[in-house]
């Protein structure tokens, strides 16, 4: 009784020894031959990806530097030149924003019973 035996060849399929182990051979072949070419389009669809990832990363164009376009539109196509990379990038900020975290907002009726706007804590401080 063989349980969990899956349904491969077995050498006592039709009788005759010979003819057994032909088979059986042939069944591992195909069954190497079908890993093989799960390989090769495997290795095929790794290939085919990797070139995409690499057209789509390829960048051609003559920018050497350039700011973030959401916020500035400095652009400079000669590296070689400090000046003119100082003149392009060496300026303030126009839009500056400060966001403070881990602050909490105290109702003004609490700020008020601990005794005024000096005695809200941030960070247990």
């Amino acid at each position: 009784l063989s349980v969990c035996g899956g349904t491969g060849a077995s050498i006592s399929g039709t009788g005759d020894t010979v003819l057994d182990q032909e088979l059986l051979r042939r069944m591992r072949s195909q069954d190497k031959t079908a890993m093989v070419i799960l390989l090769v389009l495997y290795a095929g669809s790794l290939c085919f990806s990797a070139q995409l990832a690499y057209r789509q990363a390829s960048n051609d164009s003559a920018v050497t530097y350039y700011a973030d376009p959401r916020l500035e539109t400095a652009v400079l196509e000669d590296a070689s030149d400090a000046e003119a990379f100082l003149t392009t990038f060496n300026s303030p900020p126009k839009d500056v924003y400060l966001h403070v975290t881990g602050l909490v907002n105290v109702p003004e009726a609490e700020v008020m019973i601990a005794g005024g706007p000096r005695d809200i804590e941030w960070r247990d401080e």
